[in-house]
C-alpha cells in the first residue's frame, strides 16, 4: 500500500504559530498568578488572625453565631 504525503502551503504551514505562542503566553501567565494566590492568601490569613487576636476584630465563629440567633428570631 502506498501512502501519500500533502504538503500544504508555507502560509498554512505556519498559520498555527501565532495561536500556539499566544496559547503558551496564556498558560505561562496562569501559572505565574496560581503560584502567586497562596502567597497573596497567606499573608491575608496572618494579618486576619493578628487582628483577631488583638481585639480589633471578632472571630468568625462568633459572627456566625450573632447572624444566626438575629435571624432565628426574625419573624417571616
Amino acid at each position: 500500500m502506498k501512502t501519500f504525503h500533502v504538503r500544504r502551503p508555507a502560509r498554512l504551514r505556519h498559520a498555527s504559530r501565532p495561536a500556539f505562542a499566544l496559547a503558551l503566553a496564556g498558560a505561562a501567565l496562569a501559572l505565574a498568578l496560581g503560584i502567586a494566590a497562596p502567597a497573596h492568601a497567606d499573608k491575608d490569613a496572618d494579618r486576619a488572625r493578628a487582628a483577631v487576636q488583638s481585639g480589633e476584630i471578632l472571630p468568625l465563629s462568633r459572627i456566625l453565631e450573632a447572624v444566626s440567633q438575629r435571624t432565628s428570631t426574625f419573624p417571616c
